[in-house]
Order: C-alpha cells, then sequence, then structure tokens
C-alpha cells in the first residue's frame, strides 16, 4: 500500500515556462534572454542557489552586478512571480491530504519557495517539504531521495510514490525502489495514479 506521495513542485505543482523566465529577467537587467543565460550558468547560479550556497541577498546582489537597479521586494517579484497552479495535479493533492503522508521534493530556493508558499496556500497542506537549498542535495542525487523518505515517516521505497515531470529525476527515485510517475500530461493524473494501490477521494 502507497503511505507516501511525494510531489515535485515546478511543472507539477505549480507550472512555468523557462524560456519566458530568461526573456522576463534579461530584459529586468537590460539583456535579452541569451545573454542574461549565459551569465547565469556561466556563474553557477543555478546549482548555487538551489544547494543554498548562494543566500537570497547574495543572489540580489549578484542580480544588480548584472545590471539591476531595483529594490530587494521588487527583485523578489521579478525572480518570482512566474509561476501558475496546475490545477488538474492540485486537486489531486488537496484531496490526498489526510489519506497518506504528502510531501513535496523541489531542487528551488528559498526565495521562490517563500514566494510560492504565500502565493500557493495549497503548498502549506504538505506533511514535509524537502527542499534542496536546505539539505545541499539536488535531485536526481540518491540522498535527497532518502531524506524525503525519511521525512515520510521512513517509510519504505516501495510504500512511496514519487511524481515529478523529468526523466533523469524519475529515474534515481527508480532506482531506489521508489514507485514513480513520469508527469507528461498533468491533465492525467489520476489516470497516472490509478495505477497503484492508491485510495484516492472523489474530487468535486
Amino acid at each position: 500500500m502507497i503511505k507516501s506521495v511525494i510531489f515535485d513542485l515546478g511543472n507539477v505543482l505549480v507550472g512555468f515556462d523557462r524560456a519566458k523566465i530568461a526573456q522576463k529577467l534579461g530584459a529586468a537587467i537590460g539583456r535579452d534572454a541569451q545573454e542574461y543565460l549565459a551569465r547565469y550558468e556561466r556563474d553557477g547560479i543555478e546549482d548555487r542557489v538551489e544547494r543554498g550556497h548562494l543566500s537570497p541577498c547574495g543572489l540580489y546582489n549578484w542580480f544588480r552586478v548584472q545590471g539591476f537597479d531595483g529594490s530587494f521586494d521588487d527583485f523578489r517579484t521579478v525572480w518570482s512571480d512566474n509561476f501558475h497552479e496546475i490545477e488538474p495535479v492540485s486537486r489531486i493533492f488537496k484531496a490526498l491530504k489526510g489519506e497518506v503522508r504528502l510531501l513535496i521534493l523541489s531542487n528551488t530556493n528559498k526565495v521562490h519557495y517563500e514566494f510560492l508558499a504565500d502565493r500557493f496556500p495549497f503548498l502549506r497542506l504538505a506533511d514535509h517539504a524537502v527542499l534542496s537549498h536546505e539539505l545541499g542535495l539536488r535531485k536526481p542525487e540518491p540522498g535527497i531521495y532518502r531524506a524525503a523518505l525519511e521525512a515520510a515517516g521512513n517509510v519504505m521505497p516501495q510504500e512511496a510514490l514519487f511524481i515529478d515531470d523529468l526523466k533523469a529525476n524519475v529515474s534515481a527515485a527508480s532506482a531506489l525502489g521508489i514507485n514513480t510517475v513520469l508527469l507528461e500530461k498533468p491533465e492525467l493524473i489520476e489516470s497516472y495514479l490509478n495505477a497503484f494501490p492508491l485510495s484516492i477521494p472523489a474530487i468535486h
């Protein structure tokens, strides 16, 4: 029986378009998307913020060096206000509250997660959020999945179900014996879950 369902965050519970975000952030520093991404990748920003090695203030200062001239609150908005709720999945997430141990497992950063938890209160229904920036680990590293199993109450891998939109992340979880769903079509989430011994309450 499935005792814990573990949801990825980005493009599972909340959606985003990476290309549009790059255009927006590039415009905020007076650059095009390609130039912004080149600087972002050159300085290893994604890995550093998602491991918690670059603080929110450090990230803001990096952004200012690139040409941003707004306040920290301005930065927080331009950096984070790029997501929408994926309602077919969020409905399942809400319905499962109290039925299983409900977790979020995400490669994210402090600024994003705090903003999203405020913008989308349903995320606070999670019994635990296992976040890369708090652990210094990122998917698909095995340690972050083990941390999720521990946070779920030390469930066995076969008692957990992990849902993610990236094949590498799903494959890494499967290698540890965790049941997985590769979420290619969020609107089919209920059909995907029907393949597992999991009771889903009626959704209205």
